[in-house]
């Protein structure tokens, strides 16, 4: 990883170890106001709580004058503890979803997965998913599945089974919320480069290298969940040598 270190030290915490940021992200279409993925979640949260962390995602959302009340779609690109933190959140001691009117979409073979008797049961599913369906928030979608005319996503399966990614089209520009298909730029420059946290390593190795080329050839721009801040980037190509583009 010598290159990719000289070559980008701000995606690195020390030579070696990956740094790692963990965003969601707000997008408005067609009147909808979708978020992408409800990230670490309260002091409270499981996750937070392991990582010593407290979620930002409500003051951010307020900081650009977004409430709870006002997010209609919940979009998850998978059910790790990480990205699902603020779907639900106590009030006056008892659990409420967070975002009151929003429909939480998530690939069937990802609810499928974290129920299914080999799975052994974690916490952060009876606390964070589980929810959805006693308040009636749940919607479950296989293949692709359209939130809006400009918004669609894509079964992107490997970092989980049902591992999602969100496309953006508006006009003739194209983007695309990445999730965990890649958690460091390396790994969408070199697709081979492994994460420790995918399911299914073969196949998620097979998605980043197909997913890559299709970023790179229809030129999208890349918001991605875990790479250093602000997250956004382009594929783009140097001497033949394919590279991460921070924008």
């Amino acid at each position: 990883m010598g290159f990719y270190y000289e070559r980008y030290p701000e995606t690195f915490r020390e030579r070696g170890v990956w740094r790692e940021e963990f965003g969601c992200y707000l997008l408005m279409s067609k009147g909808r106001v979708v978020l992408v993925d409800t990230g670490v979640g309260p002091a409270d949260s499981p996750f937070a709580k392991n990582a010593g962390l407290d979620g930002r995602l409500l003051a951010g959302l307020r900081a650009v004058g977004i409430e709870p009340e006002d997010v209609d779609t919940v979009v998850f690109t998978h059910l790790h503890l990480d990205h699902v933190g603020w779907n639900v959140v106590m009030e006056n001691g008892e659990r409420t979803v967070t975002f009151p009117n929003a429909k939480y979409v998530i690939h069937q073979e990802d609810w499928d997965s974290v129920h299914s008797p080999e799975m052994e049961r974690r916490p952060f599913v009876e606390e964070c998913v589980d929810p959805l369906v006693e308040f009636d928030a749940l919607e479950l979608v296989s293949g692709e599945h359209t939130v809006t005319d400009e918004m669609t996503t894509l079964h992107t399966p490997g970092h989980t089974p049902g591992h999602m990614c969100l496309l953006v089209s508006s006009g003739n520009q194209k983007a695309v919320i990445l999730g965990d298909v890649a958690a460091h730029p390396a790994q969408l420059m070199q697709p081979d480069v492994a994460f420790m946290y995918d399911a299914d390593k073969t196949m998620a190795r097979e998605t980043r290298r197909w997913l890559s080329d299709r970023m790179e050839a229809e030129g999208m721009t890349i918001g991605a969940s875990h790479f250093a801040e602000p997250g956004f980037g382009r594929i783009v190509r140097l001497d033949g040598r394919r590279l991460w583009q921070a924008l």
